[in-house]
């Protein structure tokens, strides 16, 4: 199975440590993977995504209406929410993980700018 041929992709990126690892964010079929260099892709997340990053390791950061990490080269996604008020209704248009402590994300919001984050201190479970 292929990328849909019917939407947009947003962004797409190559893990840094496995060049057969491809993740796209999509703007109606959510979240796609690649497990052999682009020749086949399975939909592993439903949400909709404006961006994404790869880390060594194989965590898969999204980002659009909120934020999902996946810990198992994209294969499942967690949701998070935002302990600020007003990040549930804005939506994440930009991330970047910090590859040396990967729980500190920075996240640009279409509503309000610049936030920097800290999974489990400013992002919290239950899943969204």
């Amino acid at each position: 199975m292929g990328l849909p041929a019917d939407d947009a992709i947003w962004t797409m990126e190559v893990a840094p440590d496995d060049p057969k690892l491809i993740v796209a964010s999509t703007f109606r079929g959510g979240v796609w993977r690649s497990v052999d260099g682009g020749a086949s892709f399975q939909r592993t997340n439903n949400t909709w995504a404006l961006d994404l990053q790869i880390l060594p390791g194989g965590t898969v950061y999204v980002g659009g209406r909120g934020v999902f990490v996946s810990h198992d080269r994209g294969a499942t996604f967690t949701g998070y929410q935002h302990s600020l008020g007003y990040f549930p209704t804005s939506d994440v248009y930009g991330l970047a993980a910090d590859p040396r402590d990967p729980r500190h994300v920075a996240i640009g919001l279409f509503s309000f700018g610049f936030q920097a984050a800290q999974l489990g201190t400013l992002f919290h479970d239950p899943p969204v």
